[in-house]
């Protein structure tokens, strides 16, 4: 039975109580119907909250990671939920019209529509990335991309077009590789000569 939308359980634990007023006796559970309403309703957020996560998954990752001038590089982009629709890229953080490089719309003939912010190295695909051939230093900036799969999802990621790549270790690193090296090198050359020195004293018994 409910009373007021609310169950009759909530009802019944609020009735729990003792009927005499003497000794200001106080109810065994909480009567308010409103905190069993709040918990539901705490709920519910909590699960919105954990599906926009799992939904807000979508990420680009560069590749290769050091854009050099002159080479190719891909926008690869990761975490599309479900069947991708269509997509389109943006030079910039925000998307808009007057910033789009182009739009890719899967199923149609040609797929690819071009945008004002196009150029011709710039090629869509269709797993939802972007391919820049022939990279210019006057590519380097903020990319974006909005993706229509069974949920609609945006990300952006910085491209930098360098003439060379460095190795990534600072000098420090390098010389603490170098002496390990050379260290285990010393060790391996102790233990041998202390092995055959042995080996030598046994021999001369």
């Amino acid at each position: 039975m409910h009373i007021f939308g609310l169950p009759s359980f909530s009802i019944d634990l609020c009735l729990m109580v003792d009927n005499s007023s003497v000794g200001g006796r106080t109810p065994l559970v909480n009567c308010n119907p409103c905190s069993h309403i709040l918990r539901g309703e705490f709920t519910r957020t909590v699960l919105l909250s954990l599906f926009m996560v799992t939904a807000s998954s979508l990420t680009i990752d560069l590749v290769p990671q050091c854009a050099l001038i002159g080479k190719n590089v891909t926008f690869s982009v990761r975490g599309i939920n479900g069947k991708l629709n269509s997509f389109s890229w943006y030079l910039g953080n925000n998307p808009s019209a007057s910033d789009q490089i182009i739009n890719y719309v899967v199923g149609l003939t040609p797929p690819t529509t071009l945008g004002p912010k196009n150029f011709s190295d710039a090629i869509g695909l269709p797993n939802g990335s972007l391919l820049i051939t022939n990279l210019k230093d006057q590519y380097s900036n903020n990319y974006t991309v909005q993706v229509q799969s069974d949920t609609a999802n945006q990300a952006s990621i910085n491209l930098s077009v360098k003439p060379k790549c460095e190795s990534g270790l600072s000098p420090g690193e390098i010389a603490g590789i170098v002496i390990g090296a050379v260290s285990g090198v010393g060790l391996i050359a102790g233990l041998i000569y202390f092995v055959c020195k042995y080996l030598n004293n046994r021999e001369n018994v």
